[in-house]
């Protein structure tokens, strides 16, 4: 399936500095909607919406028609290589497709083993990481991130939350002599998941997904869901060789994995340095020794900078008065 449309639709919009959540305004659909539209997970927009996307961004509409045409063109079901059954049973689904329940989709996703990959792939709480990570380590990490993903930010300015977001597409991270982009994307999760990241092996990506309701709060500028894709994007960063393993195992052994106690130590579990990693990139230790050297640094100070909350700029100063020669290295 072509992702020529999605593509050229994110480019367009990140030209025309808009976020996925006001394209998304304009058109009246979801974000989620978008996000799925522009990393090729769902049809392109209708030629109204195409028409009317072009218009919002400033853009000649002709080159999303033509990528719109290559993308229905693979909208077919093979029926050469495969068995009568299996042409009889396409079919039957191209012709019953919009009369299904989604019972009916259910189980029928259940039978491609597919039920649920979303969310068994993601890390879970026990699983350990292939390298322990210094502070130190985590925060040379958090530093080379920042200068590609947001460049223009000062080291006491506070993280643009949808701009880092948006923008993760011009990072990749390497797994060995392999390089590996980063996307991103909006889904509907069920009540109590955020947000996570995950390798998805088809594209040879790892994608950090939020969920509806953090992707709103995050354009709202609200701490915790800054926190929460720092914290995603720590994963990703950090854990790439990690959520690769995962992604290969099955997803029973993936569930297992998420009541497990950890055995291993607290640098060698993904969690922790996934916190540590998001309280780098919001808090940056060359900021902070700013703020010293102005006669600045406190608990409230670092709160006010940063647009974090007050226990994340707490346990944040306490890191950095602890070990303030380390993490400036």
């Amino acid at each position: 399936m072509s992702r020529k449309y999605g593509r050229l639709l994110r480019d367009l919009r990140l030209k025309a500095g808009k976020s996925m959540g006001e394209l998304a305004r304009h058109l009246g659909v979801s974000v989620t909607y978008i996000s799925d539209v522009e990393r090729g997970n769902r049809a392109p927009l209708t030629k109204e919406n195409t028409d009317k996307a072009a218009q919002f961004l400033n853009a000649d509409p002709r080159p999303l028609y033509m990528d719109a045409a290559e993308w229905h063109g693979a909208f077919e079901l093979e029926a050469n290589a495969v068995s009568p059954k299996a042409r009889e049973v396409g079919a039957s689904l191209m012709r019953d497709w919009s009369e299904l329940t989604d019972k009916d989709l259910e189980e029928i996703a259940k039978i491609l083993g597919k039920k649920g990959a979303l969310f068994m792939l993601s890390l879970p709480r026990g699983f350990p990481t292939d390298r322990p990570l210094s502070y130190a380590k985590i925060e040379q990490h958090a530093r080379r991130v920042c200068s590609i993903i947001a460049p223009t930010r000062l080291v006491t300015e506070a993280l643009p939350g949808l701009g880092l977001f948006e923008h993760l597409n011009t990072y990749t991270v390497r797994i060995g002599d392999q390089s590996v982009p980063l996307d991103y994307e909006v889904k509907n999760f069920p009540s109590g998941i955020d947000a996570l990241a995950r390798y998805e092996e088809q594209e040879q990506e790892i994608v950090v997904t939020l969920s509806e309701s953090t992707y709103e709060n995050l354009e709202g500028g609200d701490p915790r869901a800054r926190l929460t894709l720092c914290h995603e994007i720590g994963h990703a960063v950090l854990h790439t060789r990690e959520l690769l393993r995962l992604s290969r195992i099955s997803h029973r052994e993936a569930a297992l994995l998420r009541g497990e106690k950890p055995s291993h130590k607290t640098y060698q579990y993904t969690e922790w340095q996934a916190n540590a990693f998001a309280s780098a990139i919001l808090m940056p230790a060359q900021g902070l020794a700013v703020l010293e050297t102005q006669g600045k640094l406190s608990q409230s100070a670092v709160q006010r900078c940063y647009e974090v909350s007050a226990l994340a700029a707490k346990i944040r100063l306490k890191v950095y008065q602890e070990r303030k020669n380390e993490l400036l290295r």
